[in-house]
């Protein structure tokens, strides 16, 4: 490539810096051609250092989000603030500051305006957002201490596929399973379920994207629409009777007893303000204490809704889970999992992150033929399957009985 190439190449990436495209599918495109490119151009040690060092912009964005840097720096976002100001606001010693905004600013989470001054950039503005927070607290905290100790726990096991409930990378690090752990660290599950809120965020909802109504068009004929299994506190439930308010049929929730009792319902929240008849629509909902493990009780739904379940657990354990829902379906009845669908070829990089993550669970994120294996096993054929989201790869999979 000439001198001249590369100064166009150049001026073409300067100007895309301002003016990126409006098109969610265009800034995609060139946000993995131009992460594909990178490997080309970097150098070894550039390579060696990114892969040793990658934790550190996680390190740096704590200590701000602590110090609320974030906050203060949004609140104007156009102006610069100098090191000795953020101190002063912040408390922080003023040498320790101009380490962290410097860092900050060397990995593009801050723009660095002059010397010693900083302004908000377009990416610090999503570490204000409390769930945003709560995930980078939690990832620092929890899940990267325990990461780390995944190389020894393979070796140690003669690197076998980690998928015994009952010995986990979690355990080996803790000496607890992660319920206990968080039974013992309040703040830290507090923080997880925080994030666990905006997980998800910008993704499409399913219910925007499926054919709802030609899915549910024969639902009053089955004792109950919607049966939300481990649905916690009732976000998808809710959202999609928001969404759909004239769906007939009865829609449940389903958790276990100890969880309804702690967490109160999302219904419990609504706005006093909501009109009374959206309110009324949303109270017609019900809780019911369930182990998905055991018999299901709710025979002859129309639908049986199972979100980021299957993923916690090794197959054995999902084919029980499966079983139960199969056992209680009747003729038109579907089941649907909201769950990550690999690809059989080319994994995006942020689906491999959630797989990783599971490991310390002994738990795993599956592809394609995964799930088409797991739920023939369980007597059920994927129908349909819909993509939300191309760069996690989460999706929902329509399932009949076979």
């Amino acid at each position: 490539m000439s001198s001249t190439s590369v100064d166009t190449t150049i001026a073409a990436l300067q100007e895309l810096r301002t003016n990126p495209p409006k098109d969610t599918k265009d800034r995609l495109r060139l946000y993995n051609e131009i992460r594909r490119t990178l490997p080309a151009v970097e150098s070894e040690s550039n390579f060696v250092q990114r892969l040793m060092y990658g934790t550190n912009p996680m390190v740096l964005a704590g200590i701000a989000i602590d110090l609320k840097i974030f906050h203060i720096l949004h609140a104007d976002p156009r102006r610069s603030f100098t090191t000795a100001e953020l101190a002063e606001l912040t408390g922080a010693e003023l040498g320790l500051l101009a380490r962290v905004l410097r860092g900050l600013a060397a990995y593009d989470i801050l723009n660095e305006t002059d010397v010693d001054s900083y302004q908000a950039s377009y990416s610090s503005q999503f570490l204000t957002n409390p769930g945003i927070e709560a995930g980078i607290r939690c990832h620092h905290h929890v899940q990267e201490n325990f990461r780390l100790v995944i190389p020894d726990f393979l070796r140690k096991t003669n690197y076998k596929n980690p998928l015994d409930h009952d010995n986990t990378v979690w355990q080996e690090a803790t000496g607890q399973t992660i319920w206990e752990w968080f039974a013992h660290n309040p703040e830290d599950e507090l923080n997880f379920g925080k994030f666990m809120g905006v997980q998800r965020l910008g993704q499409r909802n399913w219910w925007d994207v499926l054919p709802v109504e030609r899915i549910f068009s024969d639902a009053g004929s089955h004792d109950v629409a919607f049966v939300d299994i481990g649905g916690s506190r009732g976000h998808q439930t809710i959202g999609l009777k928001k969404a759909f308010p004239e769906l007939p049929g009865q829609m449940i929730v389903q958790d276990l007893e100890s969880l309804l009792t702690r967490e109160p319902s999302l219904l419990a929240q609504l706005p006093e303000s909501m009109p009374a008849d959206e309110r009324a629509v949303l109270e017609q909902i019900r809780f019911q204490p369930h182990d998905f493990f055991t018999e299901q009780p709710v025979k002859n739904a129309k639908v049986y809704y199972l979100r980021n379940i299957l993923h916690d657990h090794a197959d054995e354990r999902c084919e029980t889970i499966l079983k139960r829902t199969h056992d209680a379906m009747g003729d038109g009845g579907v089941l649907m999992i909201d769950e990550l669908v690999l690809p059989n070829k080319g994994a995006t990089w942020q689906s491999i992150q959630m797989d990783i993550t599971m490991m310390l669970l002994s738990s795993i994120e599956r592809t394609r033929r995964d799930w088409e294996s797991l739920l023939d096993r369980s007597g059920f054929v994927i129908e349909q399957i819909w993509t939300l989201d191309e760069e996690t790869c989460y999706s929902v999979m329509l399932c009949r009985k076979k």
